[in-house]
């Protein structure tokens, strides 16, 4: 079976996804460089960035999840809000000053 659009791909994703996010991490700060794949993150996990990690692109979210950008490698430290709820589509958010990524609030 092909896929002709992202919504049908949704269509087809389970409730286990509910409290979580997909994201795809970009080369520039204005997603107009190289997209990773899409990777799926669960809620309350900590996820350090990577050296070309310079942009995200929040594709999906399944529930009122909210994405939050900190300082540190750790999610320690000043935090910026990234994501409101149920915002999600092709959004590109800047992470210049940032170095850990955690979907929560779900």
């Amino acid at each position: 079976m092909r896929f002709t659009n992202f919504t049908s791909v949704l269509a087809l994703v389970p409730s286990a996804l509910a409290s979580s996010m997909t994201l795809a991490w970009n080369t520039k700060t204005d997603c107009s460089g190289s997209q990773g794949k899409f990777y799926h993150y669960n809620a309350n996990e900590c996820h350090t960035l990577g050296k070309n990690d310079w942009a995200v692109d929040i594709w999906f979210t399944g529930s009122p999840c909210t994405l939050y950008a900190y300082e540190a490698d750790d999610c320690t430290g000043n935090r910026a809000v990234l994501e409101k709820p149920h915002d999600a589509g092709d959004v590109c958010h800047s992470l210049q000053g940032r170095w850990s990524v955690m979907v929560s609030d779900c």
